[in-house]
């Protein structure tokens, strides 16, 4: 069956299917702090009767008119602030109007705008995060429902209230949605609004603040007219049994919320102190998260934290968003865990052909074989050997030009490029490791680890995808991301790393003179490996020329070098 154009059209919110074990789940806001203990009380008091029979709301809603001073008749229950938000724009508008909202903001009103066909105007932040009243005020009148969350999320600040009073006398008989799912944690609210106008709607949710998130509870609190018109959209028990035991107890124990939010307070103080530390921009916020930008590192610290086991949203190329993430503030015994996740390390950068990659079979054929069909001539794996310590053709395809170049043999460079690829393409396949992942997963432990290589993205990524190295490395450095006009010996790979990665000293491994000289020349510690085909003292002491702190056998000496038990230095 095909669904209608308004859900065709769409893409779902994707969630997790199962449980990922171990993980840290800083993503969703859910709270680290669990609910109260009467909440798990009450659910292990659970009885036949609760299961059997469909449920009564009648004490969760005089307790919620309790806790907002207003009416019973002022609140409807929701599965979730989800539903709520969902049902009061499928309730009051038609097809084709329009709903004035900011953005960024929460993604589920624009997917439901979008299913029931209404129009979705977003009026984005001109400065981070204050609210844009002068163009949302200009839009009101072009538009037939207005759409506000206060504490916004991701961004966490709240929209003032003389905004707010703005808003809503610019809207006049319009209705105005306004989001409190963060209220509690702000402690700003709009809830004496709906006693003075009818059009004003206020949702809540016991997700963030009372730790319900798995049992989906939520309300809409408006006058009394607007809550009729939304029981005749919602379904008639669309609340479990066991939710409704579950916000009654939360509400028993309102003392249990302002501990979590004082410990919450005193966690989000010290995260906040010790992502800045790292270099991160934090905007204020008034919720359980916090808004973090980590500019040109953001990949590398969502990748640490990742490999920690630590999932936080991460908006990556959002507009506005870029490089920011979402994170819910933890119990301070794991924010101490997060920050620990991302101490400050030295990183180990690796070239690949002669360090990680045996290419001696692979690229160093490929340049014999597109000599030969030149040439008709050979080229001795020696002379390749000593051409390359020549410096300055750390390109095999610039190598291969050059020697052809020496023995009198002019040919077009694009030529000579798509030759020598067609024989690297067969030989690919071939290329051995000259390191095992045992070697990776002992040195990241204690090091970040990075590649700088001369290959193209697609042979470089290639190779490692097959031997399953690339999970270890961030960034991956490739002659795409460098150019051909600034390969080694310059150093623009390294910088590049540079930029991308917080860390507090940077070796690089090669096996080239060039390799040696980019290491100086970006004022790194530069450490020379031996390839396979070359194991000789000249190539050793060129190496070491180019100022190489040491010249290893091979790149597993490496973690006995950086133990201190290998001391030749120069």
């Amino acid at each position: 069956m095909k669904a209608k154009k308004t859900i065709n059209e769409i893409n779902p919110y994707a969630v997790p299917l199962f449980d990922e074990e171990g993980f840290l789940k800083l993503d969703s806001n859910e709270s680290d702090f669990g609910p109260s203990p009467k909440v798990i009380a009450a659910l292990r008091d659970v009885s036949p009767l609760d299961v059997q029979f469909y449920p009564f709301y009648g004490k969760l809603l005089e307790k919620l008119a309790d806790f907002h001073n207003v009416g019973i008749d002022n609140i409807t229950l929701t599965a979730g602030a989800d539903e709520a938000l969902s049902s009061i724009l499928s309730t009051f508008l038609e097809c084709g109007q329009s709903v004035l909202t900011v953005t960024p903001s929460f993604i589920m009103p624009k997917i439901y705008s979008k299913i029931n066909g209404l129009i979705y105007n977003e009026i984005p932040y001109s400065n981070k995060w204050e609210f844009p009243i002068e163009e949302f005020i200009k839009n009101i009148d072009n538009s037939d429902f207005i759409h506000l969350t206060t504490p916004n999320s991701p961004t966490g600040e709240v929209i003032g209230q003389d905004v707010i009073s703005e808003i809503i006398a610019k809207a006049g008989d319009k209705a105005v949605l306004i989001d409190e799912t963060y209220g509690n944690y702000s402690g700003v609210t709009n809830l004496d609004l709906i006693k003075e106008k009818e059009n004003i709607f206020v949702v809540r949710s016991f997700s963030k603040d009372f730790a319900l998130a798995g049992l989906r509870l939520g309300y809409i609190v408006s006058a009394s007219e607007n809550i009729k018109e939304l029981r005749k959209y919602l379904s008639p028990y669309n609340v479990s049994n066991l939710t409704v035991k579950a916000g009654i107890a939360a509400l028993d124990d309102i003392q249990h919320f302002e501990t979590v939010k004082s410990e919450m307070e005193k966690s989000k103080e010290i995260l906040t102190k010790g992502l800045e530390k790292l270099g991160a921009k934090i905007y204020p916020s008034k919720t359980n998260f916090i808004c973090v930008d980590f500019g040109s590192k953001a990949d590398f610290i969502y990748k640490k934290l990742l490999d920690n086991k630590i999932k936080v949203k991460y908006f990556n190329q959002a507009p506005m968003l870029e490089n920011c993430f979402r994170i819910g503030v933890p119990r301070l015994e794991n924010t101490l865990k997060l920050l620990e996740a991302l101490e400050i390390k030295p990183t180990i950068v690796f070239d690949m052909d002669g360090v990680l990659i045996d290419a001696s079979k692979s690229y160093r054929v490929a340049v014999q074989k597109t000599f030969k069909q030149f040439s008709a001539q050979e080229v001795s794996a020696e002379e390749l050997s000593a051409t390359k310590k020549l410096g300055g053709l750390n390109n095999d395809w610039d190598l291969t030009e050059y020697l052809l170049n020496k023995y009198g043999f002019s040919v077009d460079k694009q030529e000579i490029i798509d030759a020598f690829n067609a024989y690297y393409a067969v030989l690919a396949d071939g290329e051995a490791p000259l390191i095992n992942s045992e070697f990776f997963e002992t040195l990241s432990e204690n090091y970040n680890l990075a590649i700088f290589t001369g290959r193209v993205k697609e042979e470089a990524f290639f190779t490692l995808e097959k031997h399953n190295f690339t999970k270890y490395f961030y960034p991956i450095i490739t002659l795409g991301e460098v150019g051909l006009d600034r390969q080694k010996p310059d150093c623009f790979g390294i910088e590049i790393i540079k930029e991308k990665i917080i860390t507090n000293k940077i070796y690089y491994l090669g096996d080239t003179v060039d390799d040696m000289a980019c290491a100086t020349t970006a004022k790194v510690v530069g450490i020379g490996v031996l390839p396979p085909q070359d194991k000789s003292e000249e190539l050793k002491s060129l190496l070491k020329s180019k100022n190489a702190m040491v010249v290893l056998e091979q790149a597993t000496d490496l973690v006995k070098f950086l133990e201190g038990t290998i001391c030749e230095q120069v």
